[in-house]
């Protein structure tokens, strides 16, 4: 038996992989991505990749912003909560 998982759940499916249980288990988008690569199409995982990666860098760049703001508070003294 193979699966093909949200990332949620793919941690607690580990043991019946290495159990032999499961024979594979795609692990999230990753997962359906690289299978995606294996069979050399691009198709929903491949496009969700790139869509996440690209929130992951919007996030990081919106801690940064909000760190410098608040920084920039802190310099000038005021009370940040």
């Amino acid at each position: 038996m193979v699966a093909g998982v949200t990332a949620v759940l793919s941690p607690q499916l580990y043991a019946f992989y290495q159990s032999g249980n499961l024979k594979g288990f795609l692990g999230g988008m990753a997962g359906g991505a690289e299978y995606e690569k294996l069979l050399n199409e691009v198709g929903r995982g491949t496009k969700g990749m790139n869509v996440q990666s690209a929130l992951h860098v919007l996030i990081v760049l919106l801690v940064l912003l909000a760190n410098a703001g608040h920084f920039a508070l802190w310099l000038k003294g005021e009370k940040v909560r």
